[in-house]
């Protein structure tokens, strides 16, 4: 198998992990190389320069620093992309989460298929973020514009 994918698994609970690995164990091309239950482990992998394309990152974590986390992520391991598993729909901390370097986020709710296609989304380049929640990450990213001549397109 020499076009696998590797993955990166941070999620406190082991029931979680174990179900989150056996869906992605289904997967031929995906490799789950490092687990990690608690958030202090997630900096000293970062700082092992582990080799992963991507970090599936439970943000429900107890002690997690999630903003802290995606800062040294973009220093230390600016290619690694990061997928956010959340219970919760906290559209503050999502929108600061995407804004900080995450490039979507999924559900703990989502169904195995989904987390598939959030998975192979981000890995090929695209995001995994809801309509709705683009709009507030572009309006949190955006300058205030002072151009007469610029409109905005109702509808899109």
């Amino acid at each position: 198998m020499s076009n696998y994918r590797r993955v990166i698994l941070a999620c406190e609970y082991a029931l979680d992990r174990e179900a989150i690995l056996n869906i992605l164990a289904s997967e031929e091309d995906i490799e789950i190389v490092a687990e990690i239950p608690r958030p202090r482990d997630i900096e000293r992998l970062i700082l092992s320069q582990i080799k992963a394309e991507l970090l599936i990152l439970d943000i429900d974590m107890f002690h997690l620093d999630l903003l802290e986390i995606l800062r040294l992520i973009r220093k230390k391991a600016p290619t690694l992309i990061v997928l956010l598993l959340t219970e919760k729909y906290n559209e503050e901390r999502i929108v600061e989460a995407i804004c900080a370097g995450s490039l979507g986020y999924v559900l703990k709710s989502a169904s195995a298929s989904e987390l598939i296609r959030s998975v192979r989304a981000l890995i090929n380049g695209e995001v995994w973020i809801e309509r709705k929640m683009m709009a507030k990450v572009i309006s949190k990213l955006s300058l205030p514009v002072n151009n007469s001549s610029f409109s905005v397109v109702q509808g899109l």
